[in-house]
């Protein structure tokens, strides 16, 4: 089953809103191939990913899968084994993923069985919480739970983190027989080109989100400068293999072997320096490289090492590499400076606050007071006059803002439904009558227009809040609820717990938020790809709500420990801080605007 992308686009959720990753992607997958996805962090690896598995709408372009079976075939394994994992056991975790095939028992059984073999786990694990696993065993759970479902393709995200040496041989073992599967591939993304460079039979370098290069492992070991161009490293054998071209020993690797394992390195190495050695055409020098044709020292051993037609093509070739290894090197150092400086300028540009929305270049104490005064205006309407200008009023704001439009919309979405519902149940009126008339429902639209009048003075005031929610972080709130009561520490008023209780509830705003759009992504990669797109199923709820629950207590329980590892325990210490908040101009004229906006909305009452 080839994998065709054209000319695909996507974007992901974010903090400050939806931004763009992938533009005008264009490659394919072949069937029984290993490929690599390779680029720096934030190069679009893991959207490309995700964006094939299908749990990411494009945004243009489209993605062919040449079988029937189409997305469903695939399977994902997450860059993070705990966004993966939510079950109450090890056993649970295998099940869910097998629950839309609709297996026997005994068939249920026997797939669970064949993953953990697969993945060297023990069947005495199958009671235990996926949690108290350690990392290279959650790794491996993850593994196992895309392995059960049999998947045509496997896609890795960094799958050799939290592996040691042992656990990276079995799975690169595992990679290369699933690769061999008839209608499938492995698409892996991964930093890891030690592991996995000498697997691949492609690689796609990625940088800032488009197609930089595409090439064999082995046209990347002859002329790496396309993995300098992506702003990554090379792997350790081409590393070698360049500081050895330094100083005159030209490596060249074999064309009948795998590229960049090390035994053909170890081939291409005493190759390259036995060439060396003859080159010289000293008596001695030719002794010492006849004398180690068919063996070579290594350590107090003596290895018997094959000499393929391909070494010894490369032992007769007579162009030396090394001036080549000297310009690559010096492209590599361009290019780092390059890097550098430009890092150098995105930092600039963030400290001077360009490209910052305008609502977070304010103080927080001024977005504070203009949220107060817009939100006492709205407060005082009682007619649809005052709630229509009021409206328009925060439309302004919202927009002045530039806060992210999305998030706005998610929590504001829940509350629009519980109001209409509570307005079509405040205007319900049941009556009993008489014995002829009976049961009687009717509706009055007058209280039903009340209970919605003020549900939508509750929604206003409650997306200007949102709004000092979203363009304002954990610590500038808590510096500047510590400014603002400094003064009542003189009466003993535990000002600064305050303050940090109050940032601690504006930081669990956006933490929910992303453990439920992680939560929600892990349960669709779950769900045999047959609800990938659509809206979660009423049946997944158990499967997201606990979890999700469960793991904002575990990031309240990590907070609090981090806490506590940094003194805020000790009562009465004075803690320092490097956020220093001043009143500017822009803060006037922000003040300004509030105090206009609620002279509009107090004419309009």
């Amino acid at each position: 089953m080839t994998i065709v992308v054209e000319g695909v686009s996507a974007s992901v959720s974010g903090a400050n809103g939806a931004k763009q990753v992938l533009y005008d992607v264009d490659c394919r997958f072949e069937t029984g191939q290993i490929t690599l996805l390779v680029g720096r962090t934030g190069s679009g690896k893991s959207t490309l990913l995700q964006t094939v598995a299908g749990l990411i709408e494009t945004g243009g372009g489209k993605i062919t899968f040449e079988e029937e079976r189409g997305a469903s075939g695939v399977g994902i394994v997450f860059q993070y084994p705990e966004h993966q994992l939510f079950a109450r056991t090890v056993q649970s975790e295998l099940e869910y993923t097998l629950r839309p095939f609709r297996l026997s028992k005994a068939e249920s059984e026997g797939r669970i069985r064949t993953a953990l073999e697969r993945v060297k786990l023990s069947a005495s694990v199958l009671e235990r919480s996926p949690f108290t696993l350690s990392g290279g065993e959650k790794r491996k759970l993850a593994l196992a739970s895309t392995f059960v479902a049999e998947p045509d393709w496997l896609l890795l995200d960094e799958p050799s983190a939290s592996l040691d040496t042992e656990g990276v041989e079995w799975l690169t073992a595992a990679v290369r027989e699933w690769s061999a599967r008839k209608n499938g591939g492995v698409i892996i993304a991964t930093h890891d080109l030690d592991a996995f460079l000498p697997l691949a039979n492609k690689v796609i370098l990625l940088r800032e989100g488009r197609i930089s290069a595409e090439a064999s492992p082995a046209e990347l070991a002859r002329s790496p400068q396309p993995l300098f161009d992506a702003g990554i490293g090379l792997a350790s054998s081409m590393r070698t293999a360049l500081s050895l071209g330094k100083h005159g020993i030209a490596v060249e690797l074999a064309a009948d072997v795998p590229p960049m394992t090390p035994a053909a390195m170890a081939d291409a190495i005493w190759q390259a320096s036995r060439k060396r050695l003859l080159a010289t055409k000293e008596p001695e020098h030719e002794a010492v490289a006849a004398a180690a044709q068919t063996r070579i020292p290594y350590g107090a051993e003596s290895l018997a090492y094959p000499q393929s037609p391909g070494s010894r093509a490369a032992v007769a070739a007579a162009e030396p590499a090394a001036d080549g290894a000297e310009s690559v090197q010096e492209s590599a150092r361009t290019a780092e400076k390059a890097r550098s400086a430009a890092d150098q300028g995105e930092s600039g540009a963030g400290m001077s606050g360009a490209g910052e929305s305008l609502a977070r270049r304010l103080d927080p104490r001024t977005k504070w007071l203009v949220s107060m005064l817009v939100s006492i205006g709205i407060l005082l309407q009682d007619r649809w006059l005052g709630i229509g200008v009021s409206a328009i009023c925060t439309v302004v704001l919202v927009l002045l803002s530039g806060a992210p439009f999305r998030p706005l919309w998610r929590w504001t979405k829940p509350f629009l439904y519980f109001s209409l519902f509570s307005v079509g149940f405040s205007g319900l009126q049941l009556s009993f009558g008489t014995e002829s008339s009976g049961f009687e429902i009717g509706f009055a639209a007058e209280t039903a227009l009340l209970t919605l009048r003020q549900f939508a003075k509750i929604a206003l005031v409650m997306i200007v809040g949102l709004l000092f929610t979203f363009t304002t972080t954990q610590m500038q709130m808590k510096r500047a609820l510590e400014i603002t009561f400094g003064a009542l520490e003189k009466w003993k008023l535990p000002v600064s717990a305050f303050a940090l209780g109050a940032s601690l509830l504006l930081r669990f705003i956006p933490i929910i938020s992303q453990e439920a759009d992680r939560l929600k992504l892990a349960v669709r990669a779950r769900s045999a790809s047959f609800s990938k797109g659509k809206p979660l199923r009423l049946r997944d709820a158990p499967a997201f709500v606990i979890p999700l629950l469960l793991s904002v207590l575990q990031n309240a329980e990590d907070l609090s420990v981090a806490m506590e590892a940094r003194g805020y325990r000790i009562a009465g210490q004075r803690r320092t801080s490097a956020l220093k908040l001043r009143l500017g101009r822009l803060d006037v004229k922000a003040v300004a605007l509030g105090a206009a906006l609620l002279a509009v909305l107090i004419a309009a009452a």
